[in-house]
């Protein structure tokens, strides 16, 4: 299980960049460095997997050994912080030994001055225990004990496989806590999901299609929920996760290259296999009656009911309980009609005025980190969908966030996360509970 995941703390796309990381790294300060590392993979010619050799390489080209070794004592504190981010975001990708070992020195120096976060230690650990690396887990959890660590698994693997086919799976269980192996035999049909723990929609799945009187039996009997290991879809997600859905228990795979479905990073995605290849593949989830339909025609595709026999009205009754909140599109609409940036135009528009000497919650960030920022905010038809929180999160006071946030509409989304609700004023508290079918708006079950 040494795959790991893109680098996911992002809210829209990586920062566009240029430059070559191969020029003269050390001409360059550590934010525009950082800068040159998350610039955005283009068309990696073996796939996502390529992405994570690419950010090593551009990793290694930028900063030096001399920078994670002596040059670490003489580095102000910001450019330990932006080196302990460059070794977690090529970690987070490749986890390789040199790199980890950059990432470890990186946070032992920020701890030993006292500027490290909890996060950087629960990344490492996370990273450490999704390559299955357990001593490495198991010396940072005794080499900082002021730092509360989650506990350690046992891992039990299943032994000898039954049959060259047969996939090798993992499950998560407690008392004592513990990762299983297990094979799953090739050959019969199954409905295969990918799936992950963060997924608002995958949940949303795994309540109502299991609790269905149609569908649920065949959910329970062939379907099988497939989560790629990664440091974001941790342990204690998926603990969480099959706690809340016993009926739809999720398991690691071991391999994602030995199962038939081409990628693993879209979820949820439902493969109907038929035991000798993927008849049908559905994306996405949003419920309802249609959903449950296309649900019955692909278990029908693989053999296993006759969608035709059923009553046209079977899965009426999902309409009913998929309605989305009801005061969610009225909020929306006001908050783009307030929101002082909705277009490229106006961010533009903007931008100017800055430069010209204007004021904005953007001036909070360094140059780098606001070119970052900036490039990665993503337009709809509604106005901004995001952008990048990082250096939010590691430059930025709550009410800074709140202010940057505010800017594009976000403040809403954002609030509850980034910074406390309480930093919201009475109008925007009152957009937050329509929006989200909270306080006084919680009529209906709300979308993820």
């Amino acid at each position: 299980m040494k795959r790991l995941l893109p680098f996911l703390g992002l809210v829209a796309a990586l920062v566009a960049g240029g430059g070559s990381e191969a020029g003269q790294p050390s001409a360059l300060d550590d934010d525009k460095r950082f800068t040159r590392l998350t610039a955005p993979v283009e068309d990696p010619p073996d796939g996502r997997d390529a992405i994570g050799e690419v950010l090593a390489q551009r990793f290694k080209a930028l900063w030096s050994n001399d920078d994670y070794g002596a040059g670490l004592e003489t580095a102000s504190d910001e450019s330990v912080i932006l080196r302990l981010r460059a070794a977690s975001t090529a970690a987070f990708n490749e986890p390789a030994d040199w790199i980890l070992e950059r990432y470890r020195a990186a946070l032992e120096e920020a701890h030993a001055r006292g500027i490290a976060e909890r996060e950087h230690f629960r990344e490492l650990f996370d990273i450490y225990l999704a390559a299955s690396d357990y001593e490495r887990a198991e010396r940072l959890v005794r080499r900082f004990p002021d730092i509360e660590f989650p506990a350690i698994p046992e891992e039990i693997p299943p032994g000898p496989a039954p049959s060259e086919g047969a996939r090798r799976l993992w499950r998560i269980a407690d008392d004592p806590l513990r990762l299983e192996g297990f094979f799953l035999e090739p050959g019969a049909p199954r409905l295969l999901i990918v799936s992950s723990p963060n997924c608002g929609y995958c949940r949303l799945a795994a309540r109502a299609l299991p609790d269905d009187g149609v569908l649920g039996p065949l959910m329970r009997e062939h379907a099988i929920w497939l989560v790629e290991r990664s440091p974001a879809n941790s342990y204690r997600r998926m603990l969480a996760l099959n706690r809340k859905f016993p009926e739809a228990p999720h398991y690691y795979v071991d391999d994602p290259a030995d199962w038939p479905m081409p990628d693993f990073s879209s979820t949820p995605v439902f493969h109907f296999f038929d035991g000798a290849g993927i008849r049908e593949t559905l994306a996405g989830w949003r419920g309802g009656s249609e959903a449950m339909w296309a649900i019955a025609r692909g278990f029908e595709s693989i053999g296993l009911l006759d969608a035709e026999s059923l009553p046209e009205g079977v899965f009426a009754y999902a309409d009913a309980g998929s309605a989305r909140c009801p005061t969610r599109d009225e909020a929306l609409r006001l908050i783009a009609e307030r929101a002082p940036i909705t277009t490229r135009e106006e961010l533009d528009a903007h931008l100017a005025q800055m430069r010209a000497g204007g004021e904005s919650p953007l001036l909070a960030l360094s140059p780098e980190a606001r070119q970052r920022l900036v490039a990665s905010i993503g337009f709809g038809s509604r106005g901004v969908t995001g952008f990048r929180i990082d250096d939010l999160q590691a430059r930025l006071e709550p009410r800074e966030i709140r202010e940057v946030a505010s800017l594009f509409g976000l403040q809403h989304a954002f609030a509850g996360t980034l910074f406390p609700v309480e930093l919201l004023g009475p109008d925007d508290r009152n957009l937050k509970d329509m929006r989200d079918c909270s306080g006084r708006y919680a009529a209906s079950e709300t979308s993820p």
